[in-house]
């Protein structure tokens, strides 16, 4: 019995997980889904169940894919709350609060409790200037904002400065001044990580 499980946990874990990057705890979690998947086989095996072969496996294989559909997915649920605290943000402040680069004084003074800018390039691509404060208080409200940072760059989403911190200098302020900002890019909508 032993020998087999090794064999068939193995088979049971990669079919289940099916991706090379997935966090620790869904290696851990799978491999206990796998363990109840083996026990029915073999309950089934010696006729205690009187299910068919493999149904025990598709039955675990479906509560497992709904525990991951609710942990929010494969990656480790650190980097997915940082990304979806970046996310969730600029999905409510954005527009509000994030003021379009070159526009002019009179709307520039109008936005309340301004968090920075939005800026399109050329090229089609968006960008947010969130002021590091923000950054900091708002947007990473309880957890570390290094972290955050962290996240934000390997998953190719912050643009920053080479040698500054992970920040940029904003567009000129109604007062003259160019505060740093982290300046996150629009690709954090499309990560695959948090859908």
């Amino acid at each position: 019995i032993k020998a087999r499980w090794t064999q068939a946990r193995d088979a049971l874990v990669a079919a289940m997980v099916g991706q090379q990057d997935a966090a620790g705890m869904v290696y851990r979690v799978a491999s206990r889904f796998a363990l109840c998947a083996y026990a029915g086989e073999l309950a089934s095996e010696w006729g205690i169940t009187g299910w068919q072969p493999g149904e025990a496996t598709r039955g675990v294989t479906t509560c497992f894919f709904a525990w991951l559909s609710a942990r929010g997915g494969y990656g480790a649920s650190e980097d997915m709350d940082s990304l979806r605290c970046v996310r969730d943000f600029l999905e409510r402040h954005a527009d509000a609060r994030l003021v379009p680069a070159n526009v002019s004084l009179e709307r520039q003074l109008r936005t309340v409790h301004r968090a920075g800018s939005v800026e399109k390039s050329t090229d089609g691509t968006t960008c947010f200037h969130i002021f590091t404060g923000v950054f900091k208080q708002e947007v990473c409200h309880g957890l570390d904002h290094r972290a955050v940072l962290r996240v934000l760059k390997q998953r190719g989403h912050l643009q920053h400065d080479k040698g500054r911190m992970d920040t940029k200098p904003t567009h000129a302020l109604p007062d003259g001044t160019r505060p740093r900002s982290y300046c996150v890019r629009a690709t954090i909508f499309d990560d695959d990580m948090l859908v």
